[in-house]
């Protein structure tokens, strides 16, 4: 049977638009993702146990390509809180929590736990070096909240004097049921 044209047409011009409105944008300012993403505290948590490769042991994540796969998930009953005053810096990711329709419910901050620090020389005298690990494992406990689906992980830098967090990848987390 031969559909209309003209719904055709409405069809393939509705459907990215509504694709592109759950898409979250590759870089955004991290003063409008701390005032609108909300933070939440639970009496439950959930442990993901991540791992997280990357091409290249570089200093910015964002400059080489990165792979992030739940290794585990487990609910752990400890109390979640926000933290009062999260510090920022280029060596902070940012992990914003999310529902199936893409809606943002939760976010919290961590280290990047690529950096390890070399303090020897060959030669045994002192000095400091940041190195980055191009394959490693992390933990991360969420607030339980049953509508979490999925995990996004930024990178926060420095643009033109402001901070802006920018998207390394996400990661789909699913219940066992």
């Amino acid at each position: 049977m031969l559909r209309p044209p003209y719904l055709l047409c409405a069809f393939w011009l509705l459907c990215p638009v509504t694709a592109v409105a759950q898409q979250p944008p590759a870089v955004r300012s991290f003063e409008q993702l701390r005032i609108t993403v909300p933070r939440v505290a639970s009496d439950t948590g959930l442990q993901l146990r991540v791992r997280w490769r990357t091409e290249a042991p570089v200093a910015d994540p964002t400059e080489t390509n990165s792979q992030f796969d739940l290794v585990s998930l487990q609910a752990v009953d400890v109390p979640v809180r926000p933290e009062r005053a999260p510090q920022i810096s280029s060596a902070t990711l940012v992990l914003v929590g999310v529902d199936d329709a893409g809606r943002e419910l939760d976010w919290r901050v961590m280290r990047d736990p690529r950096i390890v620090r070399s303090e020897l020389n060959s030669d045994y005298t002192l000095k400091s070096e940041k190195l980055y690990y191009v394959d490693i494992s992390f933990m991360v406990v969420l607030p339980d909240t049953p509508a979490l689906t999925g995990l996004r992980l930024y990178s926060v830098r420095s643009r033109n004097g402001q901070l802006v967090a920018v998207v390394l990848g996400t990661l789909a987390v699913r219940r066992a049921k």
